[in-house]
């Protein structure tokens, strides 16, 4: 690395660090308010858990059904046999296929 470059990490570094900041401040607003408005009501407490599971659910699920993610050819190094293969996708490989249908089937 170049003093150039080390210029930039001090500056995203103090960036990250202001950004760091607002968050904890926000998450501890969020927190006390919470705290403030349902207090000592077990029913909304119940309520407020519901609706946030909710749309974190609704959220994760929507990503996934909005993005163009597409299965990888299988000539490509992320179908597993290239560089980027993971200890689990070479011994998959290594059984024989009637082996491999029936683990897989088995894991679900």
């Amino acid at each position: 690395y170049g003093y150039s470059d080390f210029g930039w990490l001090v500056v995203i570094g103090i960036v990250g660090g202001i950004v760091g900041s607002l968050y904890t401040r926000a998450v501890i607003f969020g927190v006390s308010s919470r705290i403030r408005l349902l207090g000592g009501r077990p029913r909304l407490k119940v309520l407020d858990a519901l609706l946030w599971s909710t749309i974190a659910f609704s959220t994760f699920y929507w990503a996934g059904a909005f993005s163009d993610c597409t299965a990888c050819p299988p000539e490509s190094s992320c179908y597993g046999g290239g560089t980027n293969a993971t200890a689990t996708d070479r011994m998959l490989q290594e059984l024989p296929a009637t082996s491999r249908g029936r683990r897989l089937a088995g894991a679900g």
